[in-house]
């Protein structure tokens, strides 16, 4: 992966073959490598209260890891020709535990139907990072070559072996990032399809959401409405539809870095991402 952050100075190239990347040329070894298993278990349990409601919980647990070995080429000049290969030790897990309530409804009010989806969500998140620092392990070009001098201070630069025990010895200085964030997130939602007539529905949703972060006391309320108006001029063959969603995620803490790419041990909360959709036809 090669990264151009020099965000001030021109691009040299603007293309790959400008570029000159050697498509032969490895930037990495066998023996550099990084695994991200990942574990997933799911229960559910269906209850039919009767034969309008239906009852539905699910539990859910999940463990994603990411351990080994983080590369990328990375442009610290702009305008040049040569890039630093940069090296970290990722040793990151998230933890997810999320527990849903729902109730279906099927039923009818006077001669309109109304399907009732009423719910309740508690979703807890656990970021556990031991990551490393990152450190400069080697000067190369997109030909492939690897360069033994610094071209910005002509100093010499001994380039790091592709080897896991050459780039521990590489990352041994660089600090652990012994980190360990939190954060829950509770939600009411109840949404609502009603037939008002055989050809003409409607569909109106409101979802609330409380999110807490622990690890620097960031915790904020949000609601995401939905609205939709379904026309059918001939039921069954033509529909005329109209919706509006407005929808947001959670972003997930990201760890800091000091400016040597050092580890600081703390995380940071960002606000959520937000959406609004039109749609027609």
């Amino acid at each position: 992966m090669f990264f151009h952050s020099d965000r001030a100075t021109p691009l040299t190239f603007k293309n790959i073959d400008e570029l000159g990347l050697n498509y032969k040329a490895s930037f990495t070894s066998n023996d550099v490598t990084i695994r991200n298993p990942r574990f997933n278990l799911q229960a559910q349990m269906v209850y039919k209260l009767s034969p309008e409601w239906t009852s539905q919980t699910v539990l859910s647990r999940g463990s994603i890891k990411s351990d080994g070995i983080y590369t990328y080429i990375w442009d610290f000049l702009g305008g040049v020709d040569y890039f630093s290969q940069m090296f970290h030790n990722e040793n990151f897990t998230t933890n997810t535990t999320d527990i849903q309530q729902n109730f279906n409804g099927d039923f009818k009010i006077g001669k309109m139907r109304n399907r009732l989806l009423v719910g309740l969500d508690a979703y807890h998140r656990v970021n556990i990072d031991n990551g490393s620092g990152w450190e400069v392990g080697r000067l190369v070009k997109p030909s492939g070559e690897v360069l033994d001098t610094d071209p910005g201070s002509g100093d010499p630069f001994v380039p790091v072996d592709l080897s896991m025990a050459a780039i521990d010895n590489l990352l041994a200085g660089s600090g652990v990032n012994n980190a360990t964030n939190k954060n829950t997130s509770y939600a009411a939602y109840a949404s609502d399809v009603l037939n008002i007539t055989p050809g003409l529905m409607a569909m109106v949703s409101l979802r609330a959401d409380y999110f807490n972060a622990e690890s620097d006391d960031f915790n904020q309320w949000a609601l995401s409405p939905k609205f939709g108006l379904v026309y059918q001029p001939v039921v069954g063959k033509v529909s005329i539809f109209a919706s509006y969603m407005n929808a947001f995620i959670n972003v997930a803490p990201s760890a800091l870095y000091d400016d040597n790419g050092d580890p600081t041990g703390e995380f940071r909360t960002f606000k959520p991402e937000h959406a609004n959709q039109w749609e027609g036809v």
